[in-house]
């Protein structure tokens, strides 16, 4: 109480997590008066507390009769502002996302976690 739905959400899981791992194929999200979607407001927290942040964007081709331009838009747009920061990965296949994501994640626990003497 007094708290919105993505506080509690942010508080509960965002805080207590080391690593995001983010999945697009065509949507950005729903806005939640501070970010553009939820997903947003949680990768910003995520990098305001320099945890890793993993995001991969699915370029599987999509009939364009389902898509939502303006959210389709909104998504392109958020791509565009991550990978200029570098923390973005594009994948073709359910296979190459399983792929990606095991070596990203390896790589990031490896760099994580502290090396015993």
């Amino acid at each position: 109480m007094g708290e919105s739905p993505q506080e509690i959400l942010n508080r509960q899981l965002v805080h207590s997590s080391d690593i995001l791992i983010g999945i697009f194929w065509t949507r950005l999200g729903t806005p939640t008066g501070r970010e553009a979607s939820r997903t947003v407001e949680e990768i910003q927290e995520f990098r305001q507390q320099r945890k890793p942040v993993l995001l991969y964007f699915s370029s599987v081709p999509v009939v364009p009769s389902h898509l939502d331009p303006e959210q389709y838009r909104k998504l392109t747009e958020f791509k565009r502002e991550c990978r200029q920061q570098g923390i973005v990965f594009d994948y073709e296949s359910v296979d190459d996302l399983k792929e990606l994501v095991r070596r990203h994640l390896l790589a990031t626990v490896r760099r994580l976690t502290p090396r015993s003497s």
